[in-house]
């Protein structure tokens, strides 16, 4: 479990103080799982990331049935994982199953609805801009919580675009199907490819040099927007790549595509820059 003033284990001698009394303050999420349930494994990561994410708007309360089976006999679980909202000393909502993380947070986004509550997520910390800075940050998030798997996904990518690939590998393949960065992770994974022609350029300094030396010069620009997207700065590197794609030599523009095309994976989606510029590339070639 998670570890977070937001998610609590409740037990017989808790249950009162932590969910009924503590509903009368916010909404309370009760989890009934137990530790050989296979699909419980799969919702209780996503119900803990949904806590976070709320920063405190709701509690999860962890009920392990094999542990408080007067609990779970009192609210008639009759298989797990059982998910129940609780407010102002009553039931709200409930449902049955592992759901997908988007049906989840529907669901909890309902629950704040249904009892008058705004369901806006808190405005998540952003890293320091200053790659050294934004790795001990990382890192320190790792150290308070070994499961924050946007930290991990953070730090590989600082890691990868100073080209230490194992080390960033490592990070990105301790993060699990189950979380919602995985899919990220995996289009991160891809840019060691691009990391590899960076180094076989010379270098992150070296391309960086020549293109500032340069800036006629096609190919020092193509690496250089390499390195910038390998260290996360996508926009930058981007907006250099569809210019390539929009006025370049066939050989450039195919090169430049493929390269748009893995950093386009590897950013994700949400970035308002880098949606413009997805728009601007569908433009270009359709």
């Amino acid at each position: 479990m998670a570890s977070s003033p937001h998610i609590i284990e409740v037990n017989e001698q808790n249950f009162v103080a932590e969910v009924v009394e503590a509903s009368a303050e916010v909404p309370v999420v009760l989890d009934f799982w137990a530790t050989w349930c296979g699909p419980c494994k799969t919702l209780g990561p996503v119900l803990e990331q949904l806590t976070e994410q709320y920063g405190g708007a709701f509690k999860l309360a962890k009920i392990d049935v094999d542990q408080n089976q007067q609990i779970a006999g009192y609210f008639r679980v009759q298989s797990i994982p059982t998910v129940m909202a609780f407010y102002q000393r009553q039931p709200v909502d409930a449902f049955t199953g592992a759901l997908p993380r988007q049906e989840v947070e529907r669901w909890i986004q309902g629950v704040f609805e249904a009892v008058g509550l705004p369901a806006t997520p808190a405005a998540p910390e952003e890293a320091p801009a200053d790659p050294a800075e934004a790795e001990v940050w990382f890192r320190q998030k790792l150290g308070e919580n070994a499961e924050d798997h946007g930290a991990r996904l953070g730090l590989a990518r600082i890691l990868l675009g100073r080209g230490q690939t194992e080390d960033a590998e490592a990070l990105l393949n301790a993060i699990p199907g189950s979380a919602p960065e995985y899919s990220a992770a995996l289009a991160t994974l891809a840019l060691k490819d691009l990391v590899v022609e960076v180094a076989e350029a010379g270098g992150d300094a070296a391309v960086r040099e020549r293109a500032a030396a340069h800036p006629e010069d096609v190919d020092a620009a193509y690496f250089a927007a390499l390195a910038d997207g390998t260290a996360g700065h996508y926009v930058a590197a981007l907006e250099v790549l569809l210019r390539q794609i929009q006025t370049g030599a066939a050989e450039v523009r195919e090169r430049a595509k493929k390269s748009a095309q893995v950093l386009f994976a590897a950013a994700g989606r949400g970035d308002e820059g880098v949606e413009r510029l997805r728009r601007k590339l569908a433009a270009l070639l359709y």
